[in-house]
């Protein structure tokens, strides 16, 4: 046998080890699939969309199994589709907590799907401590290839479909918002299947996250492989593949990111790339994040129009430190600095070198410590 051969079959050799572990680390995925209608469907049902199943999953969390959306009839399923550094997905988890809390027992299925739009967010581990860190204990689907997402034709974190005892999508809501109309419709739900539920609705009391007229919409510091456009907005520009040496910008315009000192561009991110490096951004919101990376701890420095941030205006995440605010970069997430009357202000980061930021989001109403 020459050695071209002995490549190939070698090469052939390990595929087929390859394949062979992944179908025993995820035997169940077959690919995320519309089931056929169940025969006892009623007609007023017929044209109503079928939920797809979850076969697209990489693995799941929160359960010692997977969770098919044929065993659910009978029951009702909240499909939340959703990524650990969304601000909007985490504005809602207190209401899926609650509603996981109030309707478990009368045939409620939460089933969340994480979809990942940041490469770091691909991380089985980064998933679970998020589920820890904000107390999610219901089934978690891994949709790393997007099977789940494209089977749900889905475009939106966060988006809820509502699916009922025979399968059938009966309501959806994308982004934030109208918890109450999504409560009522999960309760009606579960009416439907005979499993009226005994309890007062739950109404979770927060309109934290909502949007409002002239609130700073998201900003991407790259475009994402050329999914998003970037909002950098310095005369340098963005450039990818390139390191580029900001020069300082004395009066941001509003609602645009604006980079000081040397930082590498990348198409997923921006890093600082020495020292003196510092990000602004003119913003308008009640709560506000940043998506950055993991530096063991090391701070970024934090200023509210060019003064140190007070605590009463602080996020959860910022701490004092010899009375300096800073905000120690723990893991890949989101980072909440700001939280406060629904103002405009000027937010400074001062960058430790190797900083990396994906981007800023905001909100109506910010978290709490």
């Amino acid at each position: 046998m020459d050695t071209t051969k002995r490549r190939i079959g070698l090469g052939l050799a390990l595929l087929a080890i390859t394949g062979a572990i992944v179908a025993l680390e995820a035997p169940w995925r077959t690919g995320s699939q519309v089931p056929e209608e169940p025969d006892d469907l009623p007609e007023h049902l017929e044209d109503e969309p079928t939920a797809a199943g979850f076969g697209g999953a990489v693995t799941w969390l929160n359960t010692n199994g997977s969770i098919e959306i044929t065993e659910q009839r009978g029951e009702v399923v909240l499909v939340d589709f959703w990524t650990y550094s969304c601000i909007n997905c985490i504005n809602t988890f207190p209401h899926l907590r609650a509603w996981h809390d109030a309707y478990a027992d009368d045939g409620l299925v939460i089933v969340g799907v994480h979809t990942p739009e940041f490469r770091f967010e691909r991380d089985v581990d980064n998933v679970r401590g998020a589920l820890e860190r904000y107390n999610l204990t219901y089934p978690v689907a891994i949709d790393n290839d997007y099977e789940i997402w494209d089977a749900y034709n889905n475009r939106y974190w966060p988006a809820k479909y509502l699916v009922d005892e025979h399968g059938k999508i009966r309501h959806t809501h994308f982004g934030e918002g109208a918890y109450d109309e999504t409560e009522d419709r999960i309760r009606t739900l579960l009416e439907e299947a005979g499993r009226a539920p005994d309890n007062d609705p739950t109404y979770v009391n927060s309109t934290r996250g909502g949007v409002r007229s002239g609130q700073t919409p998201e900003l991407f510091a790259s475009h994402l492989d050329g999914s998003k456009q970037p909002a950098i907005a310095n005369e340098e520009g963005y450039e990818p593949g390139e390191t580029i040496t900001y020069a300082p910008v004395e009066d941001p315009q509003a609602n645009r990111i604006f980079l000081e000192g040397t930082w590498n561009n990348t198409h997923e991110y921006v890093e600082a790339a020495g020292p003196n490096a510092t990000v602004k951004v003119n913003f308008q919101a009640g709560g506000a994040n940043f998506v950055a990376n993991d530096l063991d701890g090391t701070c970024a420095r934090i200023h509210l129009d060019g003064a140190p941030i007070e605590e009463s205006l602080a996020g959860p995440d910022v701490v004092y430190r010899g009375g300096e605010p800073c905000i120690p970069l723990d893991d890949d997430r989101a980072y909440d600095f700001y939280s406060g009357p629904f103002e405009r202000h000027l937010v400074t980061l001062e960058a430790p070198e190797g900083f990396q930021l994906y981007s800023f989001a905001f909100s109506e109403e910010g978290r709490t410590r």
